[in-house]
């Protein structure tokens, strides 16, 4: 399916809009071809000089991934590019290689039982294997991908334990805007506040480090209060 102009034009102008807001990039924006020459040029030998430190080199190495940030950290993909991705998924894979696909790991989608149509859900892989294991301490079944409704708008929690009232969400540090979060998520906070829902938040470097300890902080709030 392809889009129209109509349409491809507005998508433009509303990125526009919001790059040209950012703290970062709305700057360079307004530069000029030779302004951005020399921009780039005091960037790459200011880059060049830190990197002959050999502390430096070593602190890379070990955390490449948390030094190492992308342009593009908070900023919403548009829903038209999610759209058009799930398109090309329905169309080279069947349900049952989508399945497998999810089994093996790798960010994935998972298709719902329940509905007719093929709902589509985002599901990682350490947010599946953190829940598992809190299910066999707990031993009571946690709901993934639970639907709540805050300000008129759908939002879906990683785990929901209806019985106790608790929320559980695993954030990725790059999707989450580590470590500030979203405005979406802000929301969600103030939602679980007025309607007295426990909300455990987790990054997923934390999992990682010690997942034990997350753990151990959901049983330790059951016991003390439904034991």
């Amino acid at each position: 399916m392809k889009h129209k102009k109509e349409t491809i034009d507005k998508m433009r102008k509303s990125r526009l809009l919001y790059l040209s807001n950012h703290e970062f990039i709305a700057p360079v924006l307004k530069m000029t071809k030779n302004q951005k020459k020399k921009w780039r040029q005091k960037i790459s030998e200011n880059v060049k000089k830190i990197m002959k430190r050999k502390d430096i080199r070593k602190s890379i190495t070990k955390n490449r991934k948390t030094l190492y940030k992308a342009w593009n950290k908070g900023i919403p993909t548009p829903k038209a590019a999610i759209r058009k991705r799930l398109r090309t998924i329905k169309k080279h894979y069947t349900k049952e290689q989508i399945h497998v696909w999810c089994s093996k790991g790798g960010a994935a989608t998972v298709i719902s039982k329940k509905s007719k149509q093929s709902n589509w859900k985002m599901f990682s892989k350490v947010e599946n294997s953190f829940l598992k294991h809190l299910e066999n301490e707990l031993k009571i079944k946690i709901k993934r991908q639970a639907l709540f409704i805050v300000n008129n708008n759908r939002r879906r929690a990683d785990g929901f334990i209806e019985k106790l009232n608790i929320v559980i969400e695993v954030d990725g540090v790059y999707y989450h805007n580590y470590p500030f979060g979203t405005e979406k998520d802000k929301l969600f906070n103030e939602y679980c506040k007025k309607n007295k829902l426990k909300l455990f938040r987790f990054w997923d470097k934390q999992i990682f480090k010690n997942e034990k300890r997350c753990i151990a902080k959901v049983v330790n709030y059951i016991n003390k209060h439904y034991a």
